[in-house]
């Protein structure tokens, strides 16, 4: 019997796990018609061995188990890095261990074409380009297979991701190496890249110039502004705007759990079990949760979920305000942390918009 990697678009997350272990390089990671990318087996370079089945996190459910042994509300004491984080600057104080260490830091980054990707970082000058809420999926490449190599080479690795990407790392190393750091986001799911790129487009069209960085949630006027901000060339010189999230058709479709990939509707991992040892997202609601604690700029929601989360909470209070938390606290406004995103209402009228007229057609909803 040949092997089948997954049977319905459901059963695949697109982690890249399977791509990356493979001994033979028979797998390619190919995107559909919503650039979600999905692995492809080269029949004639496939020997049967298995290899990229069982380096499956996603549909290995052996590799869940993790409850939070501490749930904290977080804010970086660093303003300029605290500005430049979606939310309370967990990521960078995170980061910043993993880097005075000699490490690497792994996230997602923007690429020159503004397609969302995964990459590592060895300089704390390079650490904006993984801060900031993307709200698309990245790309993982070939950085497991660039992670094990710094491992093997005695390095620090911190590697961030979707809890998703963080269960196919662990399924392909296949063991935890001491200094590795995972850390896994609070996710509500991740969205089509080809409407992401169907956005920016139309914004260059509009601006006159080429996006070179898309933030969705620039906190110059508070956490809760939801404004976007976009820096963009026009004619060599470097330009910013400002416009309304909530005024972007993209922004709606995400919001509405519209265009996610279709395996986040069943997601495995939105519970209070985590893959990671650190989970770190927003910490919604934090104002009732946690009035004693000033959020004006934003409070990451910080979950230490093993032995090795616990031993650097000490060196993360260092940089950062901790105000110890729970998890029904937590997950009051975070509702991915007990279940899955449901489905959208319009997906099936979206998705059929798209397939006759691309972005052009999916705008005239709005």
């Amino acid at each position: 019997m040949r092997l089948i990697l997954y049977k319905d678009k459901k059963d695949c997350c697109g982690c890249g796990a399977c791509f990356n272990v493979c001994p033979e390089g028979a797998i390619s990671m190919v995107a559909d018609e919503y650039g979600f990318m999905y692995p492809e087996i080269n029949r004639s370079k496939c020997t049967e061995c298995g290899l990229c089945k069982e380096a499956c996190g996603y549909q290995n459910p052996g590799i869940l188990g993790r409850n939070p042994q501490k749930v904290y509300a977080a804010v970086n004491k660093d303003h300029a890095l605290l500005m430049k984080s979606a939310s309370g600057g967990a990521f960078g104080a995170l980061a910043g261990i993993a880097l005075s260490r000699g490490g690497c830091v792994f996230g997602c980054a923007y690429d020159r074409d503004m397609a969302a990707i995964h990459k590592s970082i060895c300089h704390k000058g390079d650490l904006a380009e993984l801060q900031g809420s993307k709200y698309v999926q990245s790309y993982t490449g070939n950085t497991f297979k660039e992670a094990a190599e710094s491992l093997l080479r005695g390095q620090w690795v911190l590697f961030t991701g979707t809890p998703c990407q963080i269960a196919g790392l662990r399924a392909f190393l296949g063991w935890d190496p001491d200094r590795l750091i995972t850390a896994d986001l609070v996710c509500y799911g991740v969205a089509s890249p080809a409407f992401f790129k169907g956005q920016v487009e139309a914004l260059e069209k509009k601006l006159g110039g080429k996006i070179r960085d898309f933030r969705f949630r620039d906190k110059e006027n508070g956490w809760d502004s939801m404004k976007a901000k976009l820096l963009y060339d026009k004619g060599g010189d470097l330009m910013e705007a400002s416009i309304e999230a909530k005024g972007l058709a993209y922004y709606d479709l995400f919001n509405r759990a519209d265009i996610l990939r279709e395996s986040c509707y069943a997601c495995p991992f939105a519970s209070g079990e985590r893959i990671g040892d650190f989970t770190i997202g927003d910490y919604w609601g934090i104002k009732r949760a946690h009035p004693e604690l000033d959020a004006t700029r934003g409070a990451s929601l910080v979950f230490a979920n093993t032995a090795k989360a616990l031993s650097l909470i000490g060196e993360m209070e260092k940089g950062m305000v901790f105000v110890e938390s729970d998890f029904e606290k937590a997950s009051r406004r975070n509702g991915c942390l007990k279940e899955p995103t449901k489905r959208g209402l319009r997906r099936e009228k979206i998705l059929s918009a798209w397939d006759k007229g691309g972005w052009k057609a999916v705008e005239s909803f709005f």
